[in-house]
């Protein structure tokens, strides 16, 4: 018998683990307002995808991020592909360091474009069920 997973909820994306990495970020909607535990906060709800280093290969479907900077570079582009190096910025006094994306080089856009059309492809040749 066929097993059917339940509906995701979005979850959040390990930075310290992906620093220095070189992400596609489809990013699909801007929130506003979300309630935490540190009250409301902004926030991208995205797909990841890691394109090199440690963790390539890795994707975070229904991911949630809330970093202020990685937020503000994102949202202007809701309904598109990013592609960038996760860095992290300078701490002021008594604050933590910003999470950033650098941007990408035309060789990491190349990089970015063949994942973009693997995928792609795995999608096409995929059997239609009926």
């Amino acid at each position: 018998m066929t097993q059917f997973a339940d509906p995701s909820t979005p979850t959040g994306f390990d930075l310290k683990a992906h620093l220095g990495a070189l992400l596609l970020i489809e990013v699909i909607e801007y929130h506003a307002e979300i309630a935490t535990t540190f009250g409301p906060s902004q926030a991208i709800s995205c797909n990841i995808a890691v394109l090199d280093g440690e963790h390539k290969g890795d994707t975070a479907p229904n991911a949630m991020l809330f970093p202020k900077v990685l937020v503000s570079s994102l949202k202007p582009n809701v309904g598109q592909m990013v592609v960038g190096r996760l860095t992290q910025g300078v701490a002021k006094p008594g604050q933590s360091a910003p999470w950033t994306l650098a941007s990408a080089s035309a060789d990491e856009k190349a990089i970015a474009a063949k994942y973009v059309e693997f995928v792609a492809k795995q999608a096409a040749e995929a059997e239609a069920p009926f």
